[in-house]
């Protein structure tokens, strides 16, 4: 049976080469430039989107790097001058992102980026009455997805790394073709748990399969980089290896880390590699691409649709849950940093 999902993953080609299109000096700017820290901020499935871009800007210029929720950035403390944020949000209508964009107003702060896949929503009309604040926005597959994000996770991960100056494929095929899923792959959906290890470059996409499979309730995931989980995290896999699988999500990069711990985990585990050839800078854009697909099989092996959304009522309360009020961290005593300010950015709300 054809769902939603499957209908946003067959569009995903035609979604990813209008985001090839999406002019990128302006996010360049903030994302690419500058000495001081970057934060990029998302929830959901914008959380993977902005822990791609963070680590790729990290890899990219050396300078410092982060992602956070709304929550976490709403509750630091004041945030120095200089910093650069960049705000991803589907719809720019969540009261989290919002919330975040408010915390960005109040701390002065002026290097914002909003990738928004609205401009019309609050968060885009907020963003593009300020002459300093970048709003771009990258298209979607549908004015309203699914429950489950898919071409709203990948649209702004193309718009961002193309901003980081990534190299990515013209054509979408030219980009499938170097990702590599084993056929085996699945019989990892045969078993109750998932351990999912990546790199560097595929760590945003790890975080968003666990979204996924935490979002369509598809089963248990844990994450870990390849080195990370030799600190203990083993032992899960150790102790349950008839109801846990393990997926190896890799770069170029990672042959070498990812071979010797395959050779390592025991030999009765269920152990699956999925690789991404070419650039590892355009890897974490291809790995996206492979969780999408990832997620979609193991909802079909285990009847689920992805669009769906759940059917309690606590849940959509949950969402719409206003945090603005929430109480940063207190600052550290000290001087004010200099170049303290107002700003003219205008509230969302």
């Amino acid at each position: 049976m054809t769902t939603r999902y499957d209908e946003e993953l067959a569009a995903l080609p035609d979604l990813y080469e209008r985001a090839r299109r999406v002019p990128v000096d302006e996010p360049a700017a903030v994302l690419g430039h500058g000495r001081s820290p970057l934060l990029v901020v998302g929830s959901g499935g914008s959380a993977s989107v902005a822990r791609l871009l963070a680590d790729l800007a990290m890899a990219s210029t050396g300078v410092v790097a982060r992602p956070l929720t709304p929550l976490e950035l709403i509750g630091t403390a004041r945030l120095a001058p200089g910093t650069r944020v960049a705000l991803v949000s589907a719809r720019g209508a969540n009261a989290d992102v919002l919330a975040a964009w408010d915390r960005v107003v109040d701390d002065g702060l002026r290097d914002v980026l909003v990738l928004c896949g609205d401009a019309t929503g609050p968060l885009g009309r907020a963003a593009a009455e300020h002459s300093e604040a970048v709003l771009v926005e990258f298209p979607r597959v549908a004015a309203r997805e699914g429950f489950v994000a898919c071409g709203s996770v990948l649209a702004p991960a193309v718009v961002g790394a193309l901003g980081l100056g990534t190299e990515l494929p013209r054509r979408f095929e030219e980009l499938w073709s170097r990702v590599r899923i084993p056929a085996a792959a699945e019989h990892l959906w045969e078993r109750s748990s998932l351990i999912v290890l990546h790199g560097l470059a595929t760590a945003g996409a790890a975080l968003d399969l666990e979204s996924k499979f935490a979002e369509g309730a598809l089963g248990a995931v844990s994450l870990s980089d390849f080195r990370n989980f030799a600190h203990g995290r083993y032992l899960e896999l150790e102790r349950r290896v008839p109801e846990t699988a393990v997926l190896m999500l890799e770069s170029v990069g990672d042959a070498r880390v990812a071979g010797a711990t395959a050779e390592r985990l025991p030999s009765d585990a269920l152990v699956e590699r999925v690789r991404v050839a070419g650039d590892p800078r355009a890897a974490g854009v291809g790995a996206l691409l492979a969780v999408l697909h990832l997620a979609g099989a193991a909802a079909h092996a285990r009847g689920v649709d992805l669009a769906a959304g759940g059917r309690e009522p606590f849940g959509p309360t949950l969402y719409g849950l206003d945090v603005s009020g929430e109480a940063p961290a207190p600052p550290v005593e000290g001087p004010a940093p200099s170049g303290e300010g107002s700003s003219d950015l205008p509230p969302a709300r």
